[in-house]
């Protein structure tokens, strides 16, 4: 799992991103489970019916009156609205539901008439949850990854002394008890040599691509995170960033159910 959080995040800012799977709606399990701090609720009808290949792509939600319609829409695509999140951190979908084949006309309830904007949006989502648990038996769960590191440039700027010749064979980073050192290294070079400081795993968000010739004194016997990372922002204008990224598990999700409405 960690192996492919890593795997996601590497090349983007990560955000702690709080993610709740819930599944209800007009069923048995109605009123059992909650999206925040409210119950999921049911549309007044609905329809999920597979989804012409040339139809317009679309995922909407009607300004005042909170009615849903998508078209040509994948099952990872309407998790993802559902419950707020990129469909890169739903995690487990079969491999069939990032197809888009799917066609939704929902309509909502009447308390949501008037409203409008982003509240009514974060309204209708709990009703595309439930949605989802009864054409799709949609189950999940919340996990939190392990948390890790990110290297990145610290506020102040970057302090890292450019090698004369970036033209010659990269160098390596010789670690010993007072830090590490070596000449024509890469930030990634850097990421290997700190990993055994934090005991995490740590990944490159630096954007950097130079060679470098460092020289970082530290005591590697001093585990205190903390501390380090404000010594590679003295000496070299790095920083290390925690992340811990809450990701949405899925447990169950079948193909279309027929005979819904």
């Amino acid at each position: 799992m960690l192996e492919l959080l890593v795997r996601r995040v590497g090349v983007s800012r990560a955000a702690a991103i709080a993610v709740v799977l819930v599944s209800a709606h007009g069923s048995p399990a109605a009123g059992q489970r909650s999206i925040g701090e409210g119950p999921l609720k049911a549309f007044e009808s609905a329809s999920v019916q597979p989804s012409h290949p040339a139809a317009e792509k679309l995922l909407k939600v009607e300004p005042r009156t909170g009615n849903f319609a998508a078209s040509n829409a994948s099952l990872a695509e309407l998790v993802a609205f559902a419950y707020d999140v990129r469909t890169d951190q739903i995690v487990d979908l079969p491999a069939w539901a990032a197809a888009p084949r799917y066609q939704v006309e929902a309509r909502a309830p009447k308390d949501l008439a008037g409203r409008h904007g982003q509240p009514l949006v974060e309204d209708v989502r709990p009703l595309v949850a439930g949605l989802l648990v009864d054409y799709f038996s949609l189950d999940a769960h919340r996990i939190q990854s392990p948390i890790y590191y990110l290297l990145d440039q610290a506020d102040g700027g970057v302090r890292l002394r450019d090698s004369a010749d970036q033209w010659a064979a990269p160098g390596f980073l010789a670690p010993s008890g007072a830090g590490f050192a070596g000449q024509r290294v890469r930030t990634r070079d850097i990421v290997t040599a700190l990993e055994p400081l934090v005991g995490r795993p740590v990944i490159d968000h630096t954007g950097l691509y130079t060679r470098y010739d460092v020289d970082f004194r530290w005591d590697t016997h001093e585990r205190d995170p903390r501390k380090l990372t404000a010594e590679l922002e003295r000496q070299l204008g790095l920083t290390l960033r925690v992340v811990q990224v809450e990701l949405l598990i899925v447990d169950r999700a079948t193909e279309l159910k027929s005979g819904v409405n």
